[in-house]
C-alpha cells in the first residue's frame, strides 16, 4: 500500500466516524426534543385553564 492509499483510508475512517458521531448527536436531539416537549404538554396539563 502506498503512503497516497494509507492516507485515503485515513480520511475514510475519519469521515466515517465523523458520519456516526453526527448520527449519535442527532439522535441525543431527537431524544431531548421529545422529552422537553413531554416536559411542557405535563406543565400545561396541570395549569389552570384560561377562563376566557
Amino acid at each position: 500500500m502506498t503512503r497516497i492509499h494509507a492516507a485515503i483510508r485515513r480520511i475514510e475512517a475519519a469521515a466515517q466516524r465523523r458520519d456516526a458521531e453526527e448520527a449519535d448527536l442527532r439522535q441525543r436531539h431527537a431524544a431531548l426534543r421529545d422529552e422537553v416537549s413531554r416536559a411542557i404538554a405535563d406543565m400545561d396539563a396541570l395549569s389552570p385553564q384560561d377562563a376566557g
